[in-house]
């Protein structure tokens, strides 16, 4: 892992969710995108997307945060790019799945 990012990966909400654990966590397939972890609170964590991958756009998808357990997509943001850049700023608002 690179300083910051963590490695996110994304599952059906009706998967398995030991065998998704073991697969995020032994790094069996290749996580579905990065993010910078940018708050922590409670039961959700703020997240902004780091290069050009991010969800699939699964409305009932649950991701697996490195180091942290499950969550699900509680609200999606698009900010300006930062000045001198082009690309969209996207920030993730993630929920425990379940609460926790």
């Amino acid at each position: 892992m690179t300083r910051g990012l963590l490695d996110i990966w994304e599952f059906e909400r009706g998967c398995d969710r030991h065998r998704a654990a073991r697969v995020a966590k032994e790094c069996l397939l290749p996580p579905r995108f990065r993010a910078l972890l940018l708050r922590s609170h409670g039961d959700a964590v703020v997240i902004q997307l780091a290069g050009d991958q991010g969800p699939s756009g699964d409305r009932s998808a649950i991701f697996y945060v490195e180091r942290r357990g499950f969550f699900e997509l509680a609200r999606r943001e698009e900010w300006p790019p930062p000045p001198g850049e082009s690309r969209m700023r996207v920030l993730l608002m993630l929920t425990a799945c379940p609460p926790r």
